[in-house]
């Protein structure tokens, strides 16, 4: 249960997927989503066969610095505005 091992997808989609297998979920995201972290992740998936533990931590921490980039902590200068 990380970061790096989540996304986003619809309602629909999320009941058909949600209990099959890494290549079926693969399957359904290519053939129906069109969001860009989607993309991302299916990307990452070909370059890492398995989709193993070090490929979701290693996309745990790019997700992470994306993230705080775009919502910055308290301690940000970015509050003060």
């Amino acid at each position: 249960h990380t970061i790096g091992n989540l996304t986003l997808i619809r309602g629909r989609l999320n009941s058909e997927m949600s209990n099959k297998s890494w290549d079926d979920k693969r399957t359904a995201l290519d053939r129906h989503s069109t969001l860009f972290i989607n993309k991302e992740l299916l990307d990452e998936s070909e370059q890492h066969p398995g989709w193993n533990e070090k490929a979701i931590q290693d996309r745990s921490r790019r997700m992470a610095k994306i993230i705080a980039q775009v919502w910055p902590g308290p301690e940000s200068d970015a509050w003060n505005q």
